[in-house]
């Protein structure tokens, strides 16, 4: 088992689906925040460190592109951290830059497959440690 709660930012405004993710994360062990529109994820990443971010791309105040273009901008270290939950399928696809995110997950969508893939990136991310600490290069 992991030696830290790896702490996880849920974006979604769905607020019924963001509980539900949210008690599916806790109850696999994790440590989820949520937040409700884009400009609250922001703000939360400007102000704090997170081992996986679920994001949603339609939300209000801000989209999910605009919070992952964010990221790249003001907190590049968390790029491939992020994990997209979204009904756009292939026109969300097209428009995500490679190595931008960990993986698109398509709603609707296994709760299981949620926590598995928030889990796994959450690990990856806590086995490497932060930039500073790694090999420099790209991953192979």
């Amino acid at each position: 088992m992991l030696e830290v709660t790896p702490k996880i930012l849920v974006a979604e405004d769905d607020v019924a689906l963001n509980a539900l993710v949210v008690a599916w994360l806790r109850k696999g062990g994790l440590e989820p925040e949520s937040v409700f529109d884009g400009e609250a994820a922001i703000d939360r990443l400007r102000k704090n460190d997170y081992a996986a971010i679920l994001l949603d791309i339609m939300m209000p105040r801000a989209t999910g592109f605009e919070v992952i273009e964010f990221v790249r901008a003001e907190r590049p270290e968390m790029l491939g951290r992020i994990v997209v939950m979204t009904a756009g399928g292939e026109s969300i696809t097209t428009r995500l830059a490679p190595n931008t995110v960990y993986r698109l997950i398509e709603k609707p969508f296994d709760l299981r497959e949620v926590l598995n893939t928030t889990r796994e990136c959450a690990i990856r991310h806590l086995s490497t440690g932060p930039p500073s600490k790694r090999d420099e290069g790209p991953e192979r």
